[in-house]
């Protein structure tokens, strides 16, 4: 499902006691930050979250010009992670 989806049902992940002990994020290069975390609130299982993305392609969109400068959200946390020398495979 979409990252705007999982929020929208956030609610009724919880009250069906959802368990996953992985998650798996596509595009995360596209991802805003909470966007990307907001998947890890529906478990207290999860183990590992894995991010799928390109960080040469489109960054987030973000259109509120003082959100991108202050806070640099035109930046993923894919992209952070990856700038930080996280591990990932190519």
């Amino acid at each position: 499902m979409t990252s705007t989806h999982s929020i929208l049902k956030h609610e009724e992940f919880l009250s069906a006691n959802f368990h996953a002990g992985t998650i798996i994020v596509e595009e995360a290069g596209q991802l805003l930050d909470f966007e990307t975390i907001a998947a890890t609130t529906y478990t207290k299982y999860l183990k590992r979250m894995i991010l799928l993305g390109d960080d040469n392609q489109l960054p987030p969109i973000v259109k509120n010009k003082l959100f991108q400068n202050m806070v640099n959200l035109q930046q993923s946390l894919f992209v952070r992670l990856l700038k930080l020398g996280y591990p990932c495979v190519t």
